[in-house]
């Protein structure tokens, strides 16, 4: 076994064992107030250790890194519905926002930057009418879903169609934001690395990561992380504690969890220690239990 791999084993076994003392003391504070059912592991998955080893790979590809010189800012509101972002959005951005549903707080906050945020859903009529800013006048609201290239629907468009359409295939700081209930995993992969290129920064909630358990599906999710490893680097992960919290082979990963990318080529990166969810910034998408912890997993960064 030569050093760096013994470098990389001890890296995960630092890793995973501040998850695991933080898990614990997460139970222990919840059965001392009473509330241990708001802790929802709901599946504790055993099979070969070659799961044990997805588990931590899809980590690894999703660790984040400190961007240097910028600090990190919460966008929307404080639930679902609102992202930890770097603080940095240039005066000719453009914002593009995948899945509204019923809160546009994400797309308001963008809009106050004087960015005007191009919004799809193909899943409602009108943008919600209970917010007090579904009049701002950056907003601009389309009845249309992102798809793959592959995919004919007619209210559903690729980003490259959209990009053409609107006039913005040559837009350098692109915003992009994509909540859309596991259609990220048929969208993105047909995006153009030179397209993903034009996006300084991508917030992306991933959906169904335990699906890593079937060989197909781990090879697509690791696949789609890697192409977008490529153009971006991860600054910032949160689990979403609305879906499950599970424990593959020892290593508890979310089936849901935002990230949040910065570009590569205008940033510089560094190491790391943060330990998430990081407090007075993250926030849980639902209050009926508490946050998810991932612990410092900006060490499992090579």
């Amino acid at each position: 076994m030569n050093k760096k791999t013994i470098k990389n084993k001890l890296k995960n076994v630092r890793w995973l064992f501040c998850l695991s003392v933080g898990i614990g003391v997460g139970f222990l504070v919840s059965t001392i107030v009473g509330a241990i059912e708001k802790i929802r592991i709901t599946n504790i998955i055993r099979h070969a250790q070659q799961h044990e080893h997805k588990a931590l790979n899809i980590l690894k590809l999703i660790a984040p890194m400190e961007a240097v010189g910028l600090n990190l800012v919460r966008v929307g509101r404080n639930g679902d519905g609102g992202y930890v972002m770097l603080n940095e959005f240039p005066d000719d951005s453009v914002a593009y926002s995948f899945g509204i549903g019923d809160d546009i707080s994400w797309d308001a906050d963008i809009a106050k930057k004087n960015i005007d945020v191009y919004m799809y859903d193909h899943t409602i009529d009108a943008l919600p009418h209970n917010n007090t800013h579904h009049s701002d006048k950056h907003f601009l609201f389309f009845k249309t879903g992102i798809c793959g290239k592959n995919n004919n629907s007619e209210n559903l468009k690729t980003f490259e169609q959209l990009l053409k359409i609107n006039g913005h295939e040559n837009e350098k700081n692109i915003i992009l934001k994509i909540d859309t209930e596991g259609a990220e995993w048929d969208s993105l992969p047909d995006v153009p690395e030179e397209t993903m290129e034009r996006c300084n920064q991508i917030v992306v909630e991933f959906h169904w990561l335990n699906q890593m358990i079937d060989d197909e599906k781990y090879k697509k999710i690791c696949d789609l992380l890697k192409k977008i490893n490529k153009t971006h680097q991860s600054v910032h992960i949160h689990a979403c504690n609305f879906d499950s919290y599970e424990i593959i082979d020892g290593v508890p990963i979310p089936n849901v969890i935002e990230v949040t990318y910065a570009r590569k080529s205008n940033h510089k990166f560094t190491k790391n220690y943060k330990c998430y969810p990081i407090k007075d910034l993250d926030r849980p998408n639902t209050q009926i239990r508490e946050d998810y912890f991932l612990g410092f997993c900006g060490m499992l960064n090579e």
